[in-house]
């Protein structure tokens, strides 16, 4: 009766079925439209959150010490869609230039200091050929993975 539960309210919370139940089966097509359709409810939720914090809290805030004739901050969540690190892979694979930055700060990757060669690890024969990254290419041109859903 407890198992049922959480998945009845797992369901009204997220809206989807396969994101909350499983089960012993279920389609990667299937969870990839589920996992969107999270993705788009999650978006939407925080457009309210940050509708509200902004009209409620915030604005209480800033009349409380401000006064009211003064205008409020808007509050915005980031909500940009990050690749996971296999398109990123990928993407070098195919040869598309991809800006090292840009992976060091997506994935949180602390950056090599260039002044201490010693303390930089690169796999055995990989350091001559470069990552294929955009810094390495001699057009340069970079891609900005971002995927924005509107």
């Amino acid at each position: 009766m407890l198992n049922y539960c959480n998945s009845e309210i797992s369901k009204a919370i997220t809206g989807s079925i396969l994101t909350s139940d499983i089960g012993k089966s279920g389609s990667y097509a299937l969870a990839d439209i589920h996992e969107n359709t999270l993705r788009i409810r999650g978006r939407k939720l925080t457009k309210k959150i940050e509708t509200t914090l902004s009209n409620t809290l915030i604005r209480w805030i800033v009349d409380l010490n401000f006064g009211s004739d003064k205008n409020i901050p808007i509050l915005k969540f980031s909500s940009t869609y990050l690749p996971d690190w296999n398109v990123v892979k990928e993407a070098i694979n195919l040869g598309v230039p991809v800006d090292i930055d840009s992976v060091y700060s997506n994935f949180n990757i602390p950056k090599p200091d260039p002044n201490n060669p010693e303390a930089i690890f690169v796999k055995e024969g990989i350091r001559d050929q470069g990552l294929g990254f955009s810094d390495n290419s001699p057009t340069k041109k970079k891609l900005n993975l971002t995927i924005k859903e509107n």
